[in-house]
């Protein structure tokens, strides 16, 4: 009888032609090392990310060796926070008290500025400014009716 599809012979008692059991074994070993590979590449990837979170947190190394947890980034923020608040500092998004804030400037004297530019034309060369230019600069720069009365009760 002619073994044409070779299930005589090297056939090691399973069903199938030998070159089709030979590929399913190369396939399988295969598969066993992408998924080695897979696992490697993951746990590169999930150790990157508890990197980052322990850079934004602002942990040493020195401290994030201590770290014996999961490699999430959530339950490395809570370990933080609680090693924080044991040691007596503040947890992370913790409310910072209020800045005193400096008292603002006040605006500076409309008379102060044309002062200085009336300064600084005289350093540059040109002429400086007459009660004229000055009359039509409040005039451009006027944005009301009340803006029009200052600047012409300015000129007298």
């Amino acid at each position: 009888m002619n073994d044409q599809w070779n299930f005589e012979g090297e056939n090691d008692g399973t069903d199938g032609p030998k070159a089709l059991r030979d590929a399913y074994a190369a396939q399988k070993k295969q598969n066993e090392e992408l998924a080695a590979q897979l696992s490697e590449m993951q746990r590169t990837v999930k150790g990157m990310a508890l990197n980052s979170t322990f850079d934004s947190l602002g942990v040493p190394a020195e401290v994030r060796s201590m770290y014996s947890g999961e490699a999430d980034p959530q339950k490395a923020t809570e370990w933080v926070n609680q090693m924080r608040t044991a040691f007596g500092g503040a947890p992370q998004g913790a409310p910072t008290p209020p800045v005193a804030q400096p008292p603002a400037t006040p605006p500076v004297a409309p008379e102060t500025v044309n002062a200085l530019q009336q300064f600084s034309a005289a350093g540059a060369g040109e002429h400086p400014s007459t009660n004229m230019d000055e009359l039509m600069q409040g005039v451009a720069g006027a944005g009301s009716i009340q803006d029009l009365i200052a600047n012409f009760n300015r000129a007298h």
